[in-house]
C-alpha cells in the first residue's frame, strides 16, 4: 500500500504541473484575445500578463517544487506528503482565483483536493482536504470584498456568489465520501474473492478424505523440496506406500471400512511422520516427503509406521491389514520429482514382490 501511495503521489505531482500550464496558457490566450478585440492597450496588455499570467504562474511553480521535494524526501512521513499534496493544490486554486477575482466562478477549482482526497480512503484526508477548500474560498471572496469592488459591485449578487461557491464545496464532500465508501467496499469484496480463490486453490490440493495433499500437490512440493535440497546440501528421501490386498479389502467388508483402513492410515502417518510431508498419492497409496532426512532414518520412521499399522485392530476385520513401502534418497542435482518417485516404486515393487508387509530402501 505504501508504494501504492508513492507512485500515487509523483503521478499526483506531474498532475500540478500539468495544471500549472494549463492555467498559464489559458491566461495568455485570454489576453492575446482581449489584445484583438482592442480591449487591451499594449501596455495593459503587458500589466495583464505580468499580473494575471506571469506572476501567479511564477509562485505556482515554487509551489509545486516545494511540494515535489516534500514527497520525495525519504525523512518525511507518507501521512505529511498526503497533506502536502492537498495544501500545494490548494494554494495553487488560492493564488489562481486572487489573481483572477474578476470570475467568482472559479472558486469551483477548490472542490479538486476535495475529490482527489478520496483516492488515499479515509475521512480524515476528505475533511481536511475539505476544510481547506473552505477557508480557500472564504479567503477568495473576502479579497473580492476588500480589494476588487468597483462601482458594478452588487452585494446580492455576491452573497448568492459565495453561497454556490460554498454549496458546491460541500456537495463536493458527498462526492469524495461516497467515492471513499465505493472503494472501501470493493476492496473488500476484492479481498473477499481472493481468500474464497486461495481457500478453493487450497482446497483443490488437498484430499477431502484425509486432509493430507493430494497427488497434484504432491509434485509440486516435491520439485520445491529437490530444489531446496539441492541448493542447501541436506538430504531428502521419500517414500512409497500402497495397502496390500485392499481390493480384497473393499470386495470383503465393503467400501466404507475400507475408507476407515484408509483414514486410519493417514492419521498414523501424521502422526509418526511429524515435521516431514505426508501425500495421498491416489487410492490405496501414499507417499512421505522426508526433509534434511537419510534413507535409514526415513526407513526406520516408515517400519514405525508399519509396526503401529499392523498392530491396528478393526473391529470388523479378523486379520492384521498391512501395507508395502519403497524408501529411496536423492542423491543426483539432475533428478526430477517424477524419476525420484519412480525409484522409490520401484523398491515398493520389490517389497511387493518380496512378500508384502515389509519396508524396502535402497543399499
Amino acid at each position: 500500500m505504501k508504494e501504492l501511495y508513492n507512485k500515487t503521489l509523483k503521478d499526483y505531482a506531474r498532475i500540478l504541473l500539468a495544471c500549472i500550464g494549463a492555467v498559464l496558457i489559458a491566461e495568455v490566450f485570454f489576453g492575446i484575445i482581449k489584445l484583438a478585440a482592442g480591449d487591451f492597450s499594449a501596455s495593459k496588455f503587458m500589466s495583464y500578463l505580468w499580473i494575471k499570467a506571469i506572476l501567479p504562474s511564477g509562485l505556482n511553480v515554487g509551489i509545486y517544487f516545494v511540494a515535489r521535494g516534500v514527497m520525495e524526501s525519504p525523512n518525511v512521513k507518507l501521512e505529511t506528503k498526503i497533506y502536502a499534496t492537498f495544501c500545494s493544490l490548494d494554494a495553487m486554486c488560492l493564488i489562481t482565483t486572487l489573481a483572477h477575482r474578476d470570475f467568482p466562478s472559479l472558486c469551483a477549482a477548490f472542490i479538486l483536493p476535495v475529490v482527489t482526497s478520496a483516492i488515499y480512503g479515509q475521512k480524515k484526508y476528505i475533511r481536511f482536504a475539505f476544510e481547506l477548500g473552505i477557508f480557500g474560498t472564504l479567503i477568495s471572496f473576502a479579497a473580492k470584498f476588500a480589494l476588487g469592488r468597483g462601482d458594478d459591485f452588487d452585494v446580492a449578487t455576491y452573497v448568492i456568489q459565495g453561497y454556490i461557491s460554498i454549496l458546491v464545496l460541500v456537495i463536493s464532500l458527498f462526492i469524495a465520501m461516497l467515492i471513499r465508501r465505493f472503494v472501501e467496499n470493493n476492496s473488500v469484496l476484492i479481498e473477499e474473492g481472493l481468500e474464497n480463490q486461495a481457500s478453493l486453490k487450497d482446497r483443490v490440493k488437498v484430499d477431502a478424505m484425509t486432509g493430507l495433499i493430494n497427488h497434484t500437490a504432491f509434485y509440486d512440493e516435491l520439485d520445491n523440496q529437490i530444489r531446496e535440497s539441492d541448493r542447501s546440501g541436506e538430504p531428502l528421501c521419500i517414500s512409497v506406500v500402497d495397502i496390500d490386498n485392499f481390493k480384497s479389502v473393499n470386495d470383503t467388508y465393503g467400501h466404507a471400512n475400507g475408507d476407515q483402513v484408509i483414514i486410519t492410515l493417514a492419521q498414523i502417518m501424521s502422526d509418526v511422520c511429524k515435521g516431514h510431508i505426508v501425500c495421498r498419492y491416489g487410492g490405496e497409496e501414499f507417499s512421505v516427503i522426508f526433509k534434511n532426512c537419510k534413507r535409514k532414518e526415513a526407513a526406520a520412521l516408515m517400519e514405525q509406521v508399519l509396526e503401529r499399522f499392523r498392530t491396528t485392530e478393526f473391529e470388523w476385520c479378523d486379520h492384521a491389514i498391512t501395507f508395502s513401502c519403497g524408501v529411496c534418497q536423492h542423491y543426483d542435482i539432475r533428478t526430477t520429482a517424477e524419476e525420484l518417485f519412480m525409484q522409490a516404486d520401484k523398491y515398493l515393487y520389490r517389497a511387493k514382490r518380496g512378500g508384502k508387509n515389509q519396508v524396502v530402501s535402497e543399499g
